[in-house]
């Protein structure tokens, strides 16, 4: 985004001038600066869109699951930060509108978000040649995603006994995309492992 780019490097520049950090590391704060806004601004959006769409809480159950998801368990990653927000975007919209038919399939979502969290469980997390990790990261990663399995575990317990039908259907689609996406980097990490 030109904007965020714009922003992070004033700020990056900024921060040399006033001698925080050094001119070698301008480059370095203004990428990750330029990412932390991107991630706001997608983050502002994505609330203001479900607050005028009127589904402010599948989008918050979006943001909640889908974001450290991604994080703890790996998988697919996009090759540039734009295709990641192009991605993000189309599989957010796709969440939100996918709710809509959770009320017919009681017992279907249970069971994907029972196989979901299994494999998952399993096969996390899931480096990439976009997102390589070392055997210390992997043991970290998978402590923190079976730890939020627990906790989306007993969230979805509490929506299902609440019969909160659009919530826990919701929570099951994001994870049936966060395994379609650890998957995908599983076999993408086995693909470029054997070559």
């Amino acid at each position: 985004m030109i904007i965020s780019k714009k922003i992070s490097s004033s700020i990056a520049e900024t921060l040399s001038a006033n001698n925080i950090i050094s001119e070698q590391e301008i480059p370095i704060y203004s990428y990750c600066l330029d990412y932390i806004i991107e991630l706001f601004f997608l983050f502002i959006f994505a609330v203001l869109y479900g607050v005028f769409s009127h589904k402010l809480p599948e989008t918050l159950i979006f943001l909640a699951v889908f974001t450290p998801l991604r994080s703890f368990g790996g998988g697919f990653h996009a090759s540039t930060p734009k295709r990641c927000a192009i991605l993000s975007l189309i599989t957010f919209v796709f969440v939100l509108y996918s709710g809509a038919i959770s009320s017919a399939l009681t017992w279907q979502w249970t069971a994907a978000f029972a196989i979901s969290l299994s494999v998952i469980a399993v096969l996390s997390p899931v480096g990439t040649k976009n997102r390589p990790m070392t055997p210390e990261r992997k043991i970290s990663l998978k402590k923190r995603c079976l730890l939020f399995c627990v906790i989306l575990t007993i969230l979805y317990i509490f929506f299902y006994l609440h019969n909160l039908q659009r919530l826990y259907g919701t929570l099951a689609i994001c994870m049936l995309i966060n395994l379609i996406n650890i998957v995908a980097g599983y076999i993408l990490e086995k693909k470029t492992t054997n070559i």
